[in-house]
């Protein structure tokens, strides 16, 4: 019986091993890259902007956007109208999220909507993604499209 006990136990210590075969511990793995940090000075200024399509194939509206370095005091204005203030402005990774609205429609008349935009400069430009929400009788409307502007200021 002893034998076999003091068999059983070599095994498993040769089992075991010294330990250079095993992962490093999480302490010492190296962490993946973030992107860089999204920079709210880099998106100062204004832009000449214009909503797309999903593909991308037509423009829906065109419409300025005026970005300060923080997260106050941005807004939008369509040709003939008063500016639109941001609800809020969030950086996150590369990328700027700007919640707008409710506010008239540029697109429909006589109906409320609310966008939410995620902004990137790339190359110099200012493209992204929005999502609007038209506030219209029974379930709300979606419409996703892109954005694409260029600084004028």
């Amino acid at each position: 019986m002893r034998r076999t006990a003091v068999l059983g136990f070599l095994v498993l210590a040769v089992g075991c091993g010294s330990g250079e075969d095993q992962p490093a511990p999480a302490a010492e793995m190296s962490e993946p890259e973030a992107p860089a940090a999204t920079n709210l000075a880099d998106f100062a200024g204004t832009w000449a902007m214009q909503a797309m399509t999903e593909a991308g194939d037509s423009v829906l509206v065109e419409y300025e956007m005026f970005a300060t370095d923080g997260t106050d005091g941005w807004s939008i204005t369509f040709p003939d109208r008063e500016p639109i203030p941001a609800n809020s402005v969030e950086a996150a990774g590369d990328s700027v999220i700007v919640h707008l609205g409710p506010f008239s429609s540029a697109l429909r008349d006589n109906v409320m909507v609310s966008t939410v935009t995620v902004f990137r400069i790339v190359d110099g430009n200012l493209t992204g993604y929005f999502t609007a929400t038209y506030d219209t009788e029974g379930e709300d409307q979606i419409l996703n499209g892109l954005q694409a502007g260029q600084r004028i200021r």
